[in-house]
């Protein structure tokens, strides 16, 4: 009887320490798991870069580097900005390689035509040709450049400069009716923009340099 129980006291402690070494391993694996992944986050994480510009004789911004081969993981908001009354001309200089891909889902160059990033899109561009001349609608052009972590290439020089825009009368139909909905959409569209300002200046938090709006 006093072997059985010995034994059975030897086992349970064995069976004791293989719980405690089992749960021990657990818990440094999950802290070296957990350690990995913050440290690959970290290593992924884009770095950003850019500019808010509105030099009245026009300017000249790059890829980083340019025109050595950009660094992977970067994305680069540019926001350029017309007087009032002017347009924006946006020129893509020949020496010129992006990272091709269908569609350009990775290395890429993104133009919106406003201020922002939902404003309408004008292209997404990557390869080997610079992308054609483009021109803005009204004040603002918003352009990022986003490159991935790997295959890196030369990347771009882009030359900006600004133009009248198409301003003048709106001439309205003789007819009595029609003119009073047109004022009617011409007041509706103002109260919304002066609702969208308002809001603006409480949501859109200027947390980064090139997060910066103007209003005239």
């Amino acid at each position: 009887n006093l072997i059985i129980s010995v034994y059975i006291k030897l086992s349970n402690f064995s069976f004791f320490v293989s719980v405690v070494a089992s749960l021990i391993i657990l818990h440094l694996s999950g802290a070296t798991k957990q350690g990995t992944e913050k440290q690959s986050t970290s290593e992924t994480k884009s770095v950003q870069c850019g500019s808010w510009t509105k030099h009245a004789d026009g300017g000249v911004f790059t890829s980083p580097n340019y025109p050595s081969k950009y660094p992977p993981d970067r994305e680069c908001i540019y926001i350029i900005e017309a007087a009032p009354r002017q347009c924006i001309e946006l020129y893509f200089d020949e020496k010129y390689s992006i990272e091709p891909s269908w569609e350009c889902k990775f290395d890429h160059i993104e133009v919106r035509d406003g201020p922002f990033g939902f404003s309408p899109i004008i292209g997404r561009f990557c390869g080997q040709q610079n992308p054609p001349v483009i021109k803005s609608s009204g004040r603002f052009l918003w352009i990022k450049f986003f490159a991935d972590g790997e295959l890196e290439s030369m990347g771009f020089s882009a030359r900006y400069n600004f133009t009248p825009g198409k301003w003048g009368l709106v001439f309205f139909p003789i007819s009595f009716p029609s003119l009073i909905f047109y004022l009617h959409t011409i007041r509706t569209f103002v109260r919304q923009l002066n609702n969208f300002q308002r809001v603006s200046q409480f949501y859109l938090k200027p947390n980064l340099q090139y997060f910066l709006f103007s209003f005239h």
